[in-house]
Formats: structure tokens, sequence, C-alpha cells
């Protein structure tokens, strides 16, 4: 087996044990795990990849708790449009027909907290991004095809 293969094989068993895992984990379990531990690219990995059905109950359940979580995070010294949850943001919102004003309307926060996501100067929490992809049913797909899967 070249070193290629095995890499690969050590690769897909790797994600095939995450996966027992976190399926095997208690709803709050993985909350209390996943929901500060992730960095924002795996998470939207994890989110994109979901069923459908869980992610519109996630969804759900965001827009029920309302505006109980913090929607900032810190700046990011990187910054700008060019990140790719930012374009995603934006795009999914525009294929929605939505305004910035619309869509934090229904999620229930500031104008210029979409303004802020969209410009990449700060990003959504985990059940903000619930509730956008919720909101934004293009979201998903975008970030799909942005990270390959």
């Amino acid at each position: 087996m070249s070193d290629g293969t095995a890499a690969a094989g050590r690769i897909a068993a790797e994600d095939d044990r995450l996966v027992w895992v976190i399926r095997g984990m208690a709803p709050g379990e993985f909350t209390r795990r996943f929901r500060d531990g992730l960095a924002t690219a795996a998470l939207l990995q994890v989110v994109a990849a979901l069923p459908s059905e869980r992610l519109d109950e996630l969804a759900k359940r965001a827009h029920r708790s309302g505006s109980a979580a913090p929607s900032r995070r810190p700046r990011s010294r990187e910054g700008g449009a060019d990140r790719p949850l930012a374009n995603a943001i934006r795009v999914a919102r525009q294929q929605a027909d939505l305004t910035q004003g619309e869509l934090a309307e229904r999620l229930g926060i500031r104008q210029s907290s979409i303004s802020q996501w969209e410009r990449g100067t700060t990003e959504p929490t985990g059940r903000r991004l619930v509730g956008l992809m919720g909101e934004l049913p293009g979201l998903a797909e975008i970030l799909k095809e942005m990270s390959g899967l």
C-alpha cells in the first residue's frame, strides 16, 4: 500500500470513528463539547452535513430560543469580505431576496450584526448560524459547495 493510500485509509477510519462518537452522544453532551470547541469552518461543515430534517429542527429550536445568546464574536484580525462565511451569508441572503434589515428582523437581532457578518468583521455564534440556515435555505448548499462536500 502506498503512503498516500495508507494516509487516506487512516483519514477515512478517523472520520468513521468521529461519526460513531458523535452519533452516540446525548444532545446535551454534544452541545457542551462542540458549541464552543469547534472552529467556525469545522462547525460549518458539521452543520452543512446534517440531514435536512435535522437542520430544520435545529433552526426551529434556535428561532424559539430567541436572542438569549449574544450575536457578537470578537473582531477578527483578518476581517474583510474575502472570508468564505461572509460571502456565503451575503449570497444566500440575496438569493432569498431579503434585505439585511428583513433578515435581522426575522432573527430578532440588529441589522448591523448582519452587516458585520457579511463584511467578515464578526461571525455568527453557532445558534445564530443555525437560525441563518433556517431563514436562508440556500446557505447550507453554498457552504457545501465552498467546502467541496
